[in-house]
């Protein structure tokens, strides 16, 4: 490492201003306010950097945060803020920084990572824009009438409890608590743009909550980007949202398994558009994702199969190149570190297991893919 950098290394107590006013300088926000929950004093082991003379001059920033993805729960790290000083870029800082941030993670318990960017700092570790996810797009005409049964309130401290409690039965979840949440909610930011969150209450019954970010003028489209509860209760709440915040459209991002939510769109004559996770995806251990998913994998492929079938990868520090699952003297080969994402966790671009025969690859294909989270609120 070239000296007289320091580092990979945890930011300080005293160094945490200086952390938040790099990110802000790089990123042109202010990244204290907007992502109160990364740029905390209470987990600065989140906050990754390399520093010059005690002044912090490349960052990464990681959360390790606990989900629930169709009853497995799966830890997973977050990886966002990712930035070096424009006077000390070139010297490999943020490279050497994720690859600490792949350490930290799997030591924490991580199989997954998420990463709130595409750039070759992160394909060159295995990380890619896979997933498969549903988006519906619904013109303004085609809203609902206005429901006067239908109440939006900003959530209050007196219902954040309340709220949580919705999100626990949503079958894809990260896992929060309602300080947590609360504090979210609170910064008026998801995804980087201006947001606000409502519960909703039918003839006074609190049924269902969103996340949605704003349109930035009324020819746009407001975006839900996190819900719970109702969906038919949500769309009704969608004609109220448009109200207030003036819209020509409204965009649902949501999962393949919101049956819900599809049948309310279908009724508009609306249909999916698929894309991928909005960043890349890594896998970070093979054998440990096979393992969190374990009931759920029992139950689409029988237990019997489930702990017969060995998996294994080839993998170096940075990516995994091959993945291999055996079932007697069955074998699936996966090579390529862009086909094991899209093996794994579904694609909008290939189908690594499409045209293989024998009696593992169809279980295979019945199996997977495996639900990926997607961020909301959690974006970092």
């Amino acid at each position: 490492m070239p000296q007289p950098y320091s580092g990979p290394k945890h930011a300080s107590a005293e160094q945490l201003c200086d952390v938040v006013a790099l990110s802000s300088r790089v990123f042109d926000a202010d990244m204290g306010a907007e992502f109160p929950l990364l740029f905390d004093a209470e987990r600065l082991d989140q906050l990754l950097i390399y520093d010059l003379d005690g002044v912090p001059v490349s960052l990464v920033g990681m959360t390790l945060d606990d989900t629930s993805l169709l009853g497995c729960p799966v830890r997973v790290a977050c990886i966002g803020s990712v930035c070096t000083d424009p006077a000390h870029r070139g010297a490999g800082l943020a490279g050497r920084l994720m690859d600490a941030a792949v350490t930290q993670a799997v030591a924490g318990g991580a199989a997954i990572m998420l990463i709130s960017g595409g750039r070759s700092l992160y394909t060159r570790r295995g990380a890619f824009p896979e997933g498969r996810f549903p988006g519906y797009d619904i013109p303004g005409p085609s809203l609902p009438a206005v429901d006067s049964s239908i109440v939006l309130e900003p959530v209050s401290d007196e219902t954040v409890g309340s709220v949580c409690r919705l999100f626990e039965s949503e079958p894809i979840r990260f896992r929060r608590d309602p300080l947590d949440y609360r504090r979210r909610v609170g910064c008026g930011v998801m995804v980087c743009s201006p947001a606000a969150t409502y519960g909703v209450r039918r003839a006074g019954e609190l049924v269902a909550a969103l996340s949605v970010n704003l349109p930035a003028k009324s020819e746009g489209a407001l975006v839900v980007r996190e819900m719970a509860g109702s969906r038919a209760a949500i769309l009704a709440a969608l004609a109220h949202l448009v109200r207030l915040h003036p819209a020509a459209s409204v965009t649902v991002e949501t999962y393949a398994s919101d049956y819900g939510m599809r049948d309310v769109c279908q009724l508009l004559g609306v249909s999916p558009r698929w894309e991928s996770f909005p960043g890349t995806v890594k896998v970070l251990d093979v054998r440990r994702l096979w393992s969190d998913f374990a009931p759920l994998l029992a139950e689409r492929i029988g237990a019997g199969n489930y702990e017969a079938i060995r998996v294994w990868a080839e993998a170096d520090e940075l990516r995994v190149h091959r993945l291999v699952f055996e079932l007697g003297n069955e074998t699936v080969e996966v090579d390529g570190d862009r086909s094991v994402v899209a093996t794994l966790f579904g694609s909008v671009h290939s189908e690594p297991l499409a045209g293989m025969g024998g009696h593992l690859a169809g279980l295979l294909r019945q199996a997977l893919p495996l639900p990926l989270p997607r961020y909301g609120l959690n974006f970092v």
